[in-house]
């Protein structure tokens, strides 16, 4: 899958990147260990550097042993796409079934790898409604949780409403190799 991500997703990635505090992959002619790649530190992120992709934002923490989801913040986008601010609430009160455990899967992929996830999906709230959307996740660490593991994740999720996704959802994580490429993209337009 290419990743293709949206006006608003690039700017989140590539504000991502900016606050990452040891920015190579690659160490000695080795990829850097995937236990200690770098992340960026919640406590370095300022909403009013990326005040424009506000309202297409979600933020979540990743709680206790049974790394339990719960919605810290819900941008007004998100809340005009899911019919009410779920912001407080836990992925178990808000999601059921397959999509709950899609949606919970990739956000374990991101703060386990420490690395973006990028997915691309139909997004149905009731019958009959399906659009398109697609989704950039990037792990943070909160430092009052833990100095080194990620225990946060910021969303950036877009939506088509001219198209209604693919058949089946597609998700990749961004690796070294990609995340090189991206990065070069994002430099280069």
């Amino acid at each position: 899958m290419t990743v293709q991500f949206s006006e608003n997703q690039a700017r989140i990635y590539d504000y991502w990147i900016s606050l990452l505090p040891d920015r190579r992959v690659m160490r000695d002619g080795r990829p850097v260990d995937p236990a200690s790649r770098p992340v960026p530190r919640w406590q370095d992120f300022d909403i009013l550097d990326i005040l424009p992709q506000a309202s297409a934002l979600i933020v979540t923490d990743i709680i206790g042993p049974e790394k339990q989801i719960r919605f810290r913040l819900v941008g007004t986008q998100m809340v005009e796409a899911w019919g009410y601010d779920f912001t407080g609430q836990t992925i178990d009160f808000v999601m059921k079934g397959e999509y709950r455990d899609y949606i919970a899967g990739l956000q374990h992929e991101c703060v386990e790898t420490r690395l973006p996830v990028y997915s691309h999906s139909r997004f149905q709230w009731d019958l009959g409604r399906a659009v398109d959307t697609t989704r950039l996740m990037v792990p943070f660490i909160n430092t009052e949780v833990s100095e080194t593991e990620p225990s946060m994740v910021l969303v950036c999720q877009d939506f088509d409403h001219g198209k209604t996704g693919p058949e089946e959802a597609i998700s990749q994580r961004i690796d070294e190799s990609e995340f090189l490429e991206i990065e070069r993209a994002l430099i280069d337009q």
